[in-house]
This record gives C-alpha cells, structure tokens and sequence, in this order.
C-alpha cells in the first residue's frame, strides 16, 4: 500500500501532539519510527490506520486523500489495514471464536483448517478451544496478530508489538514481521527495542515533539546522526563532546585533554563528535597510517558480544569503544588494565552542531 503524510498536524486539549509531519512510507517494506516518549508516534500510526482524523495536512493512501473516498471505499480501505496495538485486544470467548470474528464481520467463509494451520504458524497449536483471556501475553499478542494475518490485509501498523513481551514471542513476532513483508506488505512498527529495529527496519523515521527529525536506512540514521537526540537516544557507543577550533588550516574537536582531528563544514564553537567502533582500530603499537588520529590509552573493560568483543578504552578524559574480532584479541592478547593505542581518521568523525 502506497503512504505518503504531507504536513499533518494533530493538537489534542489544545496540546501539539504532531507538527507538520511528512512522510513518505516505503512500500513492501519495514517502515519504523523511533523516537522518545511523547514523540508522537502512536497517533501518528492511529491516523494512518484512520481510526482518528488529523486536525491539518493530507494523507494520501495509493495516491488519493483519503478525503476523496465515499463511505463505502473507506470501509474497504479499512479493512485493508490491520492494526496491532500494544495491549492486545481480546475478544471474550475462546482462541477459535477470536480468529473467526474478523471473517464473520466481513462475511468471508470461516475455514477451520485456515485457522488452525495460523495458529500453528505464530505458535498457538492446539490452543484455539482454551479460554483468549487466560492467554499470556506474549500469546495475546501473537493471536492478535494471527487474526490479522488471517483477514489477508495489506497494511500492517504495529505500536510497540512486543513491548515487555518474553523472549519467545518476541523472536516469533520479528519472524512473522519478516515473512509478512516477503510476501508483499507494508510494515509500520513503532518501536523503541534498536536491536528489533536494525534487525528488522527497511526505513527509519526519528520523531521528537511531533516532528520527524530524520529519515533514511539505518546506517544513515545511527551512524551519521543530525542531532545529538538521535545520538543518544539510539545509544551510540562514542559520543564526544568538545569544541571546534580551527589553527593553521587545521580544525580539530577540542576536549579538555584531547585534540581529535576532524573533517567538517560547521563553524568553530561547541559541537559533539559521533565515532563507530568499528572505525576504532586496536592496537598495541601504534599504526603508520594516513590516519590523523591516534591516541595511547588503557583497556578498562572487555565485553563479550558473542561474534566480536567490545573494549572500552580510557584515553585521557575520554572513554572510547571499540569493536574487535575475537582473532584479533586472541592476537593481541587483551586484557583489562593492558596499554594499547587507539587509530582512527578524520573522515570517520561525524560531527553534530551544538
């Protein structure tokens, strides 16, 4: 389903909920918006699903406003959308009874073996005669799912899916995310697990106060933020704050101790510094390179990541992380208190204006 949001504006209590957002929804694809509490999100997604209607702006849905369609398309269109809330809705009745009321609503054929073959698939076997409401919540959740799934739509809008969810569901929901758009849906999840969210997104909206602040793929999005609130909210492992000074050409980010090398168009004056650890190299000399950057510092934690390891590296006032293979440790020998050095380029520092 094609989505486009031109400057929506959305003012609950006379309280600006959404500020002119636009928006453009990649289609057979994971759409996911990101962003803090209060950001927006959930009415957002609730006026897509055109279950509230915006105060301002248009929304387009397969290229016409929806206020262009009568009555009767907008019910059709409705029922093209599926809509799975963060608190499960759950009907009284059995498990069986719950997958069957979205087909006799829309008088489709109630085929037992359809049913019974989407339990199977989200994992609610030999569940569909046991009480909806004695479910957990992770099973709540997965049957409102199912029902959806099961009513064939094409839009998928997820608020939070898996929110306080046990490991099991939440794996089964993420797999389910993933067969749903092979098979040609689109997918807007509003989450705030980043794992979930890099795993799973095509496309990434981050929202603050109403307003999306940036949209791209994922590697734009957390490596190459355009404001520290991305930053910080997506947990970047190297965020260094300091000044830009520019001297005999030079510019550099300032620290109280350090002077780290930079490549950038904004103005002197405070600014923040983003650094991947993957473009942390490690090393217990120090490397002839073009890289400007290189710094002697002490190993003060190693963590485990299961494919790579992540070591924290304590260089004056600053604490840098970077990402090692397990070869590469096994090489170095690392241990924590062990002295090494630290090599990155100019080019590697994304700089964000304060």
């Amino acid at each position: 389903m094609k989505i486009v949001v031109s400057n929506l504006v959305k003012s609950i209590d006379r309280h600006c909920i959404l500020d002119g957002v636009d928006m453009d929804i990649q289609p057979s694809a994971v759409n996911v918006i990101i962003g803090p509490n209060g950001a927006g999100k959930t009415t957002l997604l609730r006026i897509i699903g055109l279950l509230d209607k915006p105060g301002k702006g248009q929304l387009f849905l397969n290229e016409r406003r929806v206020e262009s369609y009568s009555s009767k398309e907008l019910t059709t269109l409705r029922r093209k959308i599926g809509f799975v809330f963060q608190h499960p809705l759950i009907l009284e009745g059995s498990v069986y009874r719950n997958m069957a009321y979205g087909l006799r609503v829309r008088k489709l054929t109630i085929d037992k073996e359809k049913i019974e073959a989407m339990l199977i698939r989200v994992g609610l076997n030999g569940k569909g005669d046991m009480e909806a409401k004695k479910l957990s919540g992770g099973e709540k959740q997965r049957l409102q799912l199912a029902r959806i799934m099961l009513l064939d739509t094409e839009l998928f809008l997820m608020d939070e899916p898996t929110a306080n969810l046990d490991p099991i569901s939440t794996r089964t929901i993420e797999m389910l995310v993933q067969e749903i758009v092979r098979e040609g849906k689109t997918v807007v999840l509003s989450t705030h697990n980043l794992v979930q969210a890099r795993i799973l997104g095509h496309k990434f909206f981050f929202m603050k106060q109403g307003r999306v602040i940036q949209e791209g793929p994922a590697q734009e999005i957390f490596n190459r933020p355009v404001s520290l609130d991305i930053a910080e909210f997506s947990s970047a492992e190297n965020i260094i704050y300091g000044k830009i000074v520019t001297e005999n050409n030079s510019r550099s980010l300032n620290t109280d101790k350090l002077r780290i090398c930079i490549a950038t168009s904004h103005e002197d004056g405070p600014a923040a510094a983003v650094i991947r650890p993957e473009d942390i190299l490690l090393s217990n000399e120090p490397i002839v390179s073009s890289a400007r950057n290189s710094f002697k510092g002490r190993i003060i934690l190693i963590m485990d990541m299961g494919i790579f390891l992540s070591v924290s590296i304590r260089c004056e006032d600053q604490i840098f992380i970077s990402f090692i293979t397990r070869e590469s440790a096994n090489m170095m020998d690392i241990k924590p208190g062990q002295p090494v050095y630290i090599t990155f380029k100019s080019t590697a520092v994304h700089i964000i204006k304060k």
